[in-house]
């Protein structure tokens, strides 16, 4: 086994080929997160993007993306802002994973959105946690259906009020990929101000977000998309959403909608839509990554589990970490959770200053 690290600039047309073919044979990997393409847009706008390439008698058999920081610490490409993480390798993949990680110089790399069918990661995981998901596979009837069979009021209050803001506001309109400046606007300007609203990290005040998510907008292939798709009622906008796709699958990425229509609920209207749209277009499951937001669960069908851990050479760090993590699954399920959160919370706003640096 040969690993060699190239910048992320630095792929060849040969790698990116060996690349798209290990996806097209695992079909594990069928996020837009695992596409090149968005390690290629990540390489053009931050300087810490590389790629370790495997090989074997002269042929690539897997590829590694990461961001490597200061203390030779690896993240996944676009750090906070990735949603699923992994090595590109084929399905049931036998390499030794730590030796291509240890060959890279990194002292540790972190993992905590990957999807349990990654299996070559469970000997590294240490936590689980989950991802809801809409199965779009059979059509969005059929999605719509499997929500009313399972006793679910969500789709009928949605269209509920979906028929009411038509009626006081103005006609809807639903654009699956608009080119709208104003489109654009509104998602930086309601994102941010829900940043400073929860006491969260704009991440919109770093211009490699700004020129990453505006590099990856300009890619419009069937394998790689980002589309902005926008609800407008009448003349005014009503919610927006970027998203990342691959040729099946589909994350909820940067939702926002108009806080001045909030009672009748833009950002669930625009979600079916979005979902309708998505069917259409062969997109087979609508991805709503982890977090405890109510509305991941109303409106998913399934519960995909994630595996969290990672491959680390300092000494002690791993027990530390895996403990750390037991810890924080404990406060999660206890009473005084809120409590126990609090010194959490309060450095979180550092934390992500780290991450988004």
């Amino acid at each position: 086994m040969n690993v060699q690290l190239r910048a992320g600039s630095d792929l060849t047309p040969d790698d990116i080929a060996a690349w798209k073919s290990i996806l097209a044979s695992n079909p594990t990997l069928d996020s837009g997160y695992y596409r090149p393409e968005l390690t290629l847009a990540a390489a053009r706008v931050r300087s810490d993007v590389e790629v370790a390439i495997v090989s074997e008698n002269g042929q690539a058999k897997a590829f590694f993306p990461f961001q490597r920081d200061d203390n030779h610490c690896a993240t996944a490409v676009t750090g906070r802002l990735s949603e699923f993480h992994g090595m590109i390798v084929p399905q049931n993949s036998t390499l030794d994973l730590r030796e291509i990680v240890k060959a890279c110089g990194i002292r540790s790399w972190r993992f905590d959105h990957a999807p349990i069918w990654r299996s070559e990661l469970e000997p590294f995981a240490w936590a689980r946690s989950e991802s809801p998901y809409m199965d779009l596979s059979d059509g969005y009837d059929d999605y719509t259906e499997k929500l009313r069979q399972r006793g679910s009021s969500a789709i009928k209050q949605t269209q509920r009020k979906q028929r009411k803001l038509a009626r006081e506001v103005g006609p809807l309109r639903f654009e699956f990929d608009t080119d709208a400046p104003e489109a654009w606007d509104a998602l930086v300007k309601w994102k941010s101000e829900q940043y400073v609203r929860t006491n969260t990290l704009d991440i919109f005040r770093y211009d490699w977000v700004h020129d990453l998510l505006k590099s990856i907008r300009s890619e419009k292939s069937l394998e790689f998309s980002a589309p902005l798709s926008a609800l407008w009622a009448g003349d005014e906008l009503a919610a927006v959403h970027l998203g990342l796709a691959s040729s099946t699958a589909m994350q909820i990425w940067f939702p926002a909608y108009n806080r001045d229509l909030q009672h009748y609920s833009p950002g669930l209207v625009i979600l079916l839509e979005l979902a309708s749209a998505a069917a259409a277009h062969g997109i087979q499951r609508i991805d709503f990554g982890k977090g405890e937001e109510r509305y991941k669960y109303e409106f998913s069908t399934d519960i995909l589990p994630l595996l969290e851990g990672g491959i680390d050479f300092r000494f002690a760090m791993p027990t530390i970490l895996a403990s750390w993590n037991k810890l924080n699954q404990a406060i999660r399920r206890s009473p005084w959770r809120k409590q126990l959160e609090a010194p959490i919370l309060a450095t979180r706003r550092f934390r992500q200053w780290l991450a988004f640096r």
